[in-house]
Formats: structure tokens, C-alpha cells, sequence
């Protein structure tokens, strides 16, 4: 199969930035033109499915948020959130059950090829949390795109944590170092909104709380 840049974009961001996306989320960021059938696009994620680059699976997942500000964007000299009202704004926003979903994930294969590792299929309960964080990279890759050229995934940051606290994702700066931390925060209470802001304080990351 001959990959073509767009194709190459995209595994390269299955192994190295998210876990998963859905063929809609693919097609916005991907296949930017919005006459472009998402039969379209869907043909060509199989056609990568059937090079053994992606796999296709379903998942049960809750529809994606609309997400276009962070909930808390904090730095070094700003004064602690109300981790309460936090967990209440994060808490309060789910309306609709969870459904099935088809999504995408790179292979072995893809990972071998392209760098990164294989993606694994979100846990139980972890599916809505996934998508959400692909949702924020795609939102980041149009938005600060900038910014999005240094995202470095869960699975890509995870050997450098050990014994501690695993982010979504983080900004790196040109020598590798991170500079800012992602999150997604799903439903968190109170508590783990406080271990996560403490976490960061405690190394002077500024992060995005979403």
C-alpha cells in the first residue's frame, strides 16, 4: 500500500499522541474539506486496516463534549483552584448515556513502522476518556498547532514516570523537557482534582485541566 502524507500524519499520531480516534473525528482533522463523504474517509481507514496498520473496534462511549476551553489553565504564581467547584463543573456536564462507537487503533505493525508504541484498547469505563483526550489533540493540532507539535501521548510519556502520576499527555520543549501537562478531567471529584493541581505544583508544570 503507498501511504500518502495524510496517511503517515495519522499513524504517526495513533503511536505517538492518542490511543484512538473515530472516523468522524478523523475526517475533521484530516479530511479538512467538508464535501468529502465520511464513506470516504472510512474506506480509507479500512484500506490502512487492511495493510495492518490500523485495527478497527467497536466500544461503548459517551458522545464527545464540546470542548473549547480549558476548565482550570494554571501556572506557577496563580492561586489554587476550588478543587469543589471544579469537580462540580467537570461532574455536571454529562447529559447523555454512552453508545456504541467504532473506533481506530495503530498495530504492532504501525508502531514497528512508524515509531511510538501499538495502541491498547481503552479499559472499562476508560473509553469516554480516550476519545476525549484525541478530541483535545485535534482540538490543540487546529487550534495551537504550535503547541500540538510537541504533544507527547500517555503511553509515549510513561516510561519517564515511574512511581508517579501518569498525565494524558504533555507539551515538550525542543530538548524534550516538559513544560506543560494535559488532562482530561471526565468526572473527577474533588480529590482527584486536588492529587492532580498538587502533583503539578509540586514539579512547577503549568496545566490544562479540561
Amino acid at each position: 500500500m503507498t501511504l500518502n502524507d495524510r496517511d503517515k500524519d495519522l499513524l504517526n499520531a495513533l503511536t505517538t499522541r492518542v490511543r484512538l480516534v473515530t472516523a468522524e473525528q478523523s475526517a475533521r482533522l484530516w479530511w479538512p474539506d467538508r464535501t468529502t463523504p465520511l464513506a470516504l474517509v472510512r474506506r480509507r481507514l479500512r484500506a490502512l486496516c487492511e495493510a495492518r496498520l490500523l485495527e478497527e473496534r467497536p466500544i461503548l462511549a459517551e458522545p464527545l463534549l464540546a470542548l473549547r476551553a480549558p476548565i482550570v489553565a494554571w501556572s506557577a504564581g496563580d492561586s489554587t483552584p476550588d478543587f469543589h467547584a471544579v469537580a462540580w463543573r467537570l461532574q455536571s456536564r454529562w447529559t447523555e448515556t454512552a453508545r456504541e462507537t467504532v473506533v481506530y487503533l495503530a498495530t504492532e505493525f504501525a508502531a514497528d513502522t512508524f515509531g511510538g508504541v501499538a495502541a491498547r484498547l481503552p479499559s472499562i469505563g476508560q473509553e469516554t476518556h480516550d476519545l476525549h483526550v484525541s478530541e483535545l489533540y485535534l482540538h490543540m493540532r487546529r487550534q495551537r498547532p504550535a503547541l500540538a507539535a510537541f504533544w507527547l501521548g500517555e503511553e509515549i510519556v510513561r516510561p519517564t514516570r515511574i512511581d508517579e502520576k501518569l498525565p494524558d499527555a504533555v507539551i515538550v520543549d525542543s530538548t524534550g523537557n516538559p513544560v506543560r501537562v494535559i488532562e482530561f478531567g471526565g468526572r473527577y471529584d474533588h480529590k482527584r482534582v486536588a492529587a492532580f493541581h498538587l502533583d503539578c505544583q509540586s514539579r512547577g508544570l503549568p496545566y490544562e485541566l479540561w
